[in-house]
């Protein structure tokens, strides 16, 4: 029987505008969506979104710290690949969950 989860105090955390800008650097992302307030506002968004891949990177990160596979009751983890579908933009300085 699995349990139900309890909430995760950290579950609330903020994008920070600062740090975007040296990840997108680091990997090579020069797409001036993420980097240039009028090209994304162009393209229909309020602001610059986050890049995809760190918020994929993210949520790695929150399944692996808050250690969800002995919380679910479930075997350990293999990864086989991954997919994520974005519904909406997530933007600098935003707090997400």
């Amino acid at each position: 029987m699995k349990t139900k989860l309890s909430p995760v105090t950290s579950d609330l955390f903020r994008v920070d505008a600062s740090k975007l800008s040296k990840f997108g650097d680091l990997i090579s992302d020069l797409n001036p969506l993420h980097r240039n307030k009028e090209v994304a506002r162009s393209l229909g968004f309020k602001d610059t979104p986050v890049f995809a891949v760190w918020l994929e990177a993210k949520a790695e990160e929150y399944v692996r710290t808050h250690n969800l596979t002995e919380r679910l009751e479930t075997p350990p983890l293999i990864y086989v690949g991954h997919s994520f579908k974005f519904e909406r933009a997530v933007y600098p300085e935003q707090y997400i969950n």
